[in-house]
């Protein structure tokens, strides 16, 4: 799973810095595209904790519910598009963590030897297994949809642009306010919301080889069907 994590967070970043490009060449468009970056980067953080968090205390079955997503209704079909990659992406963080702690109680029961917990945690790593397969596996749909409609959008911005003035604008009058309205509707809880805006403020730096945000888009698509396809062999 590192290499997926390493795509996704990547992808996250590429997304972010484009926010910070939207904020002067598009300004209606820096705040859906500054969500979608945080919704992408946080299923790029729950795949890196995929490959080695401990043993979790394991006498409890795990459960985990879908999250209520909404992005902003928008007449632009790349925007349109963009949100429903966010959306499929916040689908993915929950079936993503329920993976991730049903494993960690799985290596607890079998480090404590009880069978009994280990064979229902291991049910339970093979559900979420197959349900987080499917939730990648659309994202990477989504996101090969979105950079096609961005081809042909203004919003198809370089990479290369920097997200240096991304922090100026979240300190503005409001912006930050909306920004955490908008993350809450498409899906993140408040520790994630708080979380996407130390991201944002630290202008992070793309440091891919794409030169556009649907080029990148194309190329995390593809890996990340590659992802989901290991996942189901």
């Amino acid at each position: 799973m590192d290499d997926a994590a390493v795509t996704i967070k990547l992808t996250g970043a590429g997304v972010v810095v484009v926010a910070g490009a939207a904020v002067v060449l598009a300004p209606p468009a820096a705040v859906p595209i500054g969500v979608l970056g945080a919704a992408v980067g946080l299923m790029g953080e729950i795949l890196d904790h995929l490959a080695g968090d401990p043993p979790q205390p394991f006498e409890q079955v795990v459960t985990f519910g879908p999250r209520i997503s909404r992005f902003a209704k928008t007449a632009d079909p790349a925007l349109e598009r963009l949100g429903v990659v966010g959306q499929y992406s916040i689908s993915a963080v929950v079936t993503g963590q329920g993976y991730l702690d049903a494993l960690e109680r799985l290596a607890g029961a079998q480090q404590a030897e009880d069978l009994s917990w280990a064979v229902t945690h291991w049910g339970v790593v093979q559900q979420c297994r197959d349900a987080f397969a499917v939730d990648l596996a659309n994202v990477a749909a989504a996101l090969f949809a979105a950079a096609q409609a961005l081809k042909k959008s203004t919003l198809d911005l370089p990479l290369d642009s920097g997200g240096d003035n991304l922090r100026d604008w979240l300190e503005s009058p409001g912006v930050e306010r909306t920004m955490a309205r908008d993350l809450t509707e498409m899906g993140l809880l408040p520790s994630e919301v708080q979380s996407t805006f130390k991201l944002l403020k630290s202008n992070p730096v793309y440091e891919g080889s794409a030169p556009t945000l649907s080029a990148e888009l194309e190329q995390s698509s593809r890996k990340i069907h590659s992802c989901a396809q290991k996942l189901f062999a």
